[in-house]
């Protein structure tokens, strides 16, 4: 069975109570909102699925919300969506700050 998907929000970006709010609602992930993690461009979201953990900034439109729902819950391993992956911040993958 693979492990539950956790996702972090920014709580400090603007777009965060959106962001919590629609993973939430549209998918079983676990939500946890977090400080800033000095890579933000608003909108930042962090998905850790199958130990892994991938931060995205500027989720804040219709299609990049439905790439990052459908990420969410899709079947593992699943690949980044194509909407997402220039969205993706290396320099914290793997990582987060404690807050």
């Amino acid at each position: 069975m693979a492990d539950a998907v956790t996702v972090f929000v920014c709580r400090e970006c603007r777009g965060a109570r959106r962001n919590a709010e629609l993973v939430r609602d549209e998918t079983d992930a676990r939500v946890r909102l977090v400080g800033c993690q000095k890579i933000c461009d608003d909108h930042t979201v962090g998905v850790r699925r199958d130990g892994d953990l991938v931060w995205f900034a500027a989720v804040d439109s219709g299609p990049r919300r439905r790439a990052l729902v459908a990420f969410v819950e899709a079947a593992s391993p699943a690949r980044i969506p194509k909407r997402l992956e220039r969205l993706l911040v290396r320099k914290r993958t793997g990582r987060l700050r404690a807050t």
